[in-house]
């Protein structure tokens, strides 16, 4: 009889209002499978439930063997009572009464050999599986000792490690360089615009300014003639307009790379300056805090390794190592024996066959029954343990977790573990970059470890030190610099000046159309003349001349006093003609001038083109600068109030990377890792399938034996009650 006492045990406890306890609850049913709810875990009703389900699998083999085992005895007693043929036979047995029950028992027999076989094969393989599993178990004792007592040693490692801190810390102050980096940047396009406006000034503006005086100069010859032309201010002086505005903003523009030179220089130095005074305040707050926080832990385990270490030396391992081959070895041995002996036995009754020896049937018949009970007892044992095995590889991790979950919960503990999963897997899955730190607390260790808190004092120090990184009052100057520049101001376009100006010259030119009027020319006088001359000489010689030929014309030839007005004629021509030429070359001159200053008027509105095309690009670039100093002084600000933070995140990353180093080689967890893997290979999939075809084959075994029994009973009357003559082995 079982009694059943109901009992709380407190697991754990603290200061939650609902700690974790463990109840034996009421049984209500048979359960086929392992509680998977908190709740149920940790009810003993629910587990007596699932053990009544493993019971009842040990139970059947049982009940099978006595069903067996009864029913042969009453078989054996009613033969003996003449009920199933126990009576001496009428007639004598012949070799064909032979034939079924020799038959029955040969099928038997090659059942028993490849269940034997079956069964000796998956012993052999679990023999292998078993050592692989002591082997491992012992290796993974050895280096879990190993990796204990190094373990002892991690806090005075890592706060010597530490020490070398400040020396990794270039790269988050190189964050700051790179923040200030667009200075030089800004620089450059300072450097560059003031050289384009330098190279506008020295070319363009001269280029335009000749220009201008070459204007000056023919519209001075104009002038003296022509009434309207254009004055001397109605074209724009280039030079005195333009020059000091582009001078002025070139001055703003070295004054504004001055002082972005004097940002970089400053920034050069307040690194440098900052980074020893972190260097400092890392030397005497973090170093020294990262040790004690692991103190804790040392504590612990140093008590741990004291009480296991008695049990953990060489002798002791190898004395288990000695002890688990032997037994491993007696247990093989056994199986051998046992299923070899389930066909010697039968050995017997055929011996008793062939020599007509019932004595022979009659013993392989007792030791059938005897031996019956050997294998049920291997299947009750045996299926049984496959049920927990299996339930235990694919339930006990979710198990284990959830339980595990729920006490790190209820503790009261400055240093905060992952959740059971999360550290059941980090071990199940750890690398050889990984360590017992990285596996029980995170990836984030340091800071589950409350270091983090501990620096938080840090925090306004870093602010304080890296608030002389602020160089917005030197940027400020740099834009108002750029600002006063006023590039996008300067004027170079004159066109509407220079096309004025070339109106008004065509309207004082327009009389150039025409030589009357210049030098005293008159265009009918002129034709007159030639007219007058062609009428005389035509109706004297009958030639015609023009003013290209006239001089061929000879008053002399002719009689008086044709010849004095022949020569008045030609005389009258020729005075024409030399009044046209002057006329004609006062014209072209004035018309040369009256090209050239078109020329130069055109070349202006050209020149004014390009210096409004180059203004354009240089006022872009201005506006760049000033927007790149806006977005440095923002970027400025934002690191120097994301400083702090991202100071303390990078420390802790690096003084990771700094215990990382350590611990991956000083609590290294590979093994453990390694040892899960190898106990779910050779235990949860090796050992555990071969318990199962075990037993199923010891189970098989029985019962055939059982049905042996019964053919051996009715065999051995048989060879009793045999004809005189011998029995040849060889059935008919």
């Amino acid at each position: 009889m079982i009694i059943i006492t109901t009992t709380n045990v407190v697991l754990a406890q603290s200061n939650s209002s609902t700690p974790l306890t463990f109840t034996l609850g009421q049984v209500k049913t048979v359960r086929t499978t392992w509680p998977s709810t908190t709740q149920d875990i940790m009810d003993g009703g629910k587990w007596i439930e699932y053990g009544i389900y493993v019971a009842i699998m040990a139970v059947i083999p049982l009940i099978l063997g006595l069903f067996g085992y009864m029913a042969g005895i009453i078989f054996y007693l009613f033969r003996c009572c003449g009920v199933c043929g126990g009576r001496k036979p009428d007639i004598t047995y012949q070799r064909k009464h032979l034939v079924i029950p020799t038959t029955i028992l040969v099928l038997l027999y090659c059942g028993f050999i490849a269940l034997a076989a079956v069964g000796i094969g998956f012993s052999a393989q679990g023999s292998a599986n078993i050592r692989t599993t002591f082997t491992a178990t012992l290796s993974f004792v050895s280096d879990a000792n190993s990796t204990v007592m190094k373990v002892t040693t991690i806090g005075d490692t890592i706060t010597s490690k530490l020490s070398t801190l400040p020396d990794k810390l270039d790269p988050l102050l190189n964050q700051a360089t790179q923040v200030v980096s667009p200075l030089g940047t800004i620089s450059s396009i300072i450097s560059s615009t003031t050289t384009q406006l330098q190279t506008f000034n020295s070319t363009n503006i001269i280029t335009m300014n000749a220009r201008v005086a070459s204007i000056n100069s023919n519209l001075n010859t104009l002038r003296a003639n022509f009434s309207g032309v254009p004055t001397t201010s109605d074209i724009p002086d280039i030079y005195s307009l333009v020059t000091p505005a582009v001078n002025s903003g070139v001055s703003a523009l070295q004054s504004a790379n001055a002082t972005i030179a004097t940002a970089q220089s400053d920034v050069v130095k307040n690194i440098a300056n900052i980074k020893q005074q972190i260097n400092s305040t890392l030397s005497t707050q973090l170093t020294p805090a990262i040790g004690p926080a692991l103190d804790g832990i040392k504590v612990q385990v140093n008590q741990i390794q004291s009480q296991i270490a008695p049990y953990l030396n060489q002798q002791v391992l190898k004395d288990a190592s000695t002890y688990s081959s032997l037994a491993e070895n007696i247990r093989i041995a056994l199986s051998v024996i046992f299923f070899g002996w389930c066909c010697m036995i039968y050995v017997f009754a055929f011996l008793g066959v062939i020599f007509r020896k019932a004595c022979c049937v009659q013993t392989t018949t007792v030791l059938a029954f005897l031996s019956t009970w050997v294998f049920f007892l291997f299947a009750i044992i045996q299926i049984p343990a496959y049920i927990l095995i299996t339930d235990t590889c694919t339930q006990g991790p979710k198990t284990l977790s959830l339980v595990g979950d729920q006490l790190i919960g209820q503790l009261n503990m400055t240093i905060k573990f992952q959740n059971v999963s999360s550290i059941m897997n980090s071990i199940a899955t750890c690398g050889k970059n990984d360590s017992l730190l990285t596996a029980v607390l995170g990836k984030n260790y340091l800071t589950s470890l409350g270091i983090d808190s501990q620096l938080s004092s840090m925090t306004s120090t870093f602010q304080s030190q890296i608030s002389s990184f602020d160089i917005s009052s030197l940027t400020t100057t740099a834009k108002n610099s750029v600002k006063n520049a006023n590039i996008s101001s300067i004027k170079t376009d004159y066109s509407a000046d220079i096309m004025s100006a070339k109106t008004k010259l065509a309207n004082a030119t327009s009389s150039l159309g025409s030589l009357d009027g210049f030098s005293g020319f008159n265009q009918t006088l002129y034709n007159v003349a030639i007219d007058n001359l062609n009428a005389f000489t035509y109706s004297r010689t009958g030639k015609l001349y023009s003013y290209y030929n006239y001089t061929l014309f000879d008053p002399s030839t002719l009689p008086n006093p044709d010849n004095t007005q022949g020569q008045n004629l030609k005389d009258a021509v020729a005075y024409q003609n030399n009044t046209y030429t002057t006329a004609y070359n006062d014209v072209v001159k004035f018309n040369n001038s009256v090209n050239a200053i078109n020329a130069g008027m055109n070349g202006l509105l050209s020149d004014f083109s390009a210096a409004s095309s180059v203004m354009a690009s240089l006022s872009t670039l201005s506006s760049s600068i000033i927007t790149q100093i806006d977005l440095l002084a923002t970027n400025v600000q934002t690191f120097i109030a994301n400083f702090p933070n991202d100071a303390m995140t990078f420390i802790l990353s690096v003084a990771t990377d700094l215990v990382n180093s350590l611990t991956s080689d000083i609590a290294q967890c590979t093994f453990m890792s390694s040892f899960i893997q190898t106990m779910g290979t050779n235990v949860c999939q090796g050992i555990n399938l071969q318990l199962l075809i075990s037993g199923v084959v010891c189970l098989a075994i029985g019962l055939l034996m059982n049905v042996g029994c019964f053919t051996t009973l009715v065999l051995a009357k048989r060879v009793k009650y045999q004809s005189n003559h011998r029995v040849h082995p060889r059935v008919d």
